[in-house]
């Protein structure tokens, strides 16, 4: 009976001490396949570009991390302690999951991780990254498309801050088009697409007609000058604008153009007006106030700047632009002042990410900020009411060295 008693006595003991240990054991943050688990994430919140540090229950070669839905690789792996830096356009929200391909593994966090964004940063624009997009406003809404050889567009609604697919643009993909808006009605036309060698590129001087109230694209009449890339585009008083650029004749490339010319919709019509004040440019930027539009920077090192009335088809010279040589910049209107910034010069490093302001009231130049989202070109610029949105371009990644296309969204009031 004592016997008895003393087995009994031991087994209790037993699973006791069994059951102490394992509630001191570490317990994985979320179950995986095959056991696989996440231990712990430090910190649970950080920006992009920072550091954070994933410990696991098991030593695995994780091939893939995928953070808040954002597919990315760790930079190192310690036994079981993988670092990997937040990357770009990761939700600010969301579960991080570890992938092992090679053995089918995979575990995902319990808890979300936050990646912390300035205020201003807004939702990521819709679809790939893209660079040489081309966009409109119309109303509240703002509509970006095309870039990096697509034929993507979409919708971003400044007041809930989301962006929605909408009718893909039936020119075909392409880069570098123009736009402009009349009556509530997008126009799209030139641009180029960069085929893959050996194949020659594919020049424009389609125009199309995009109404937002059926979500539809229609052809309108073919822009009557030789096919280019890199022009602007504007409209005053119903009617659209587009002019300067880089041309080619279907056999060689005829370089910057000067040449310009307006879109009656009401007549489907195009006009040859006068060239361009400050003679051959591409890449150049524009915006319009008080039924004037302005045109400066471009050829990969100008600043000149010129005032275009077309109550008397005249081109008057201004204030070179205060910001120095470039192109590939943006340019957009706010509170009746005119704005340029961002964009490149060929004979500097690296890209610019100031923005300065124009008086036209004075014929002066001021610089008033520096994007945050970092210097690039090629970006995309838009303003509603007293607020501007930037977004688009090709810079620096915030992660690498590499210089990338983005597609990051930002707003700001001038």
């Amino acid at each position: 009976m004592i016997n008895k008693l003393f087995i009994y006595i031991q087994v209790l003991i037993f699973a006791l001490s069994a059951c102490n240990q394992k509630k001191d054991d570490p317990q994985p943050n979320s179950g995986g396949s095959d056991g696989y688990a996440i231990i712990s994430i430090a910190p649970l919140k950080g920006k992009v570009g920072e550091e954070i540090v994933i410990t696991t229950n098991q030593i695995e070669n994780v091939s893939k991390i995928i953070f808040n839905g954002v597919e990315t690789a760790p930079h190192a792996i310690t036994n079981t302690e993988i670092k990997v830096n937040i990357p770009e356009y990761a939700t600010r929200t969301g579960k991080i999951v570890l992938e092992v391909e090679d053995k089918d593994l995979k575990a995902e966090s319990s808890e979300d991780f936050t990646v912390e964004y300035p205020a201003n940063q807004l939702a990521h624009i819709g679809g790939k990254t893209r660079f040489g997009a081309t966009g409109f406003t119309i109303g509240t809404k703002l509509y970006m498309g095309l870039g990096n050889a697509t034929n993507d567009f979409w919708e971003y609604d400044t007041e809930t801050n989301a962006w929605k697919q909408i009718a893909d643009f039936p020119g075909g993909a392409r880069s570098f088009a123009t736009s402009f808006v009349i009556n509530n009605k997008g126009y799209v036309g030139t641009g180029k697409f960069q085929r893959s060698s050996p194949s020659a590129p594919i020049w424009y001087t389609d125009l199309w007609e995009y109404d937002p109230s059926i979500d539809q694209w229609t052809k309108k009449a073919d822009f009557p000058g030789t096919a280019r890339t890199s022009a602007v585009g504007f409209s005053i008083a119903g009617k659209g604008y587009i002019g300067t650029g880089d041309a080619n004749d279907g056999s060689s490339n005829l370089g910057a153009q000067e040449d310009f010319w307006s879109y009656d919709p009401t007549t489907d019509q195009w006009t040859r007006i006068a060239n361009f004040g400050g003679r051959y440019v591409k890449g150049a930027v524009s915006f319009v106030i008080d039924s004037k539009a302005y045109v400066g920077t471009g050829n990969n090192g100008m600043q000149g700047f010129w005032q275009y009335d077309p109550a008397t088809d005249q081109w008057t010279k201004k204030a070179d632009f205060g910001g120095g040589k470039r192109s590939g910049a943006i340019g957009f209107t706010s509170n009746n002042k005119g704005y340029i910034g961002l964009g490149g010069n060929a004979g500097e490093t690296g890209y610019k990410q100031d923005i300065w302001q124009y008086d036209p009231t004075t014929d002066q130049w001021t610089k008033v900020a520096d994007f945050e989202g970092g210097a690039r070109s090629w970006a995309t610029a838009f303003s509603v009411g007293n607020k501007v949105y930037i977004g688009s371009g090709f810079g620096q990644s915030l992660t690498s060295a590499n210089y990338t296309s983005k597609k990051d969204f930002w707003a700001y009031k001038f």
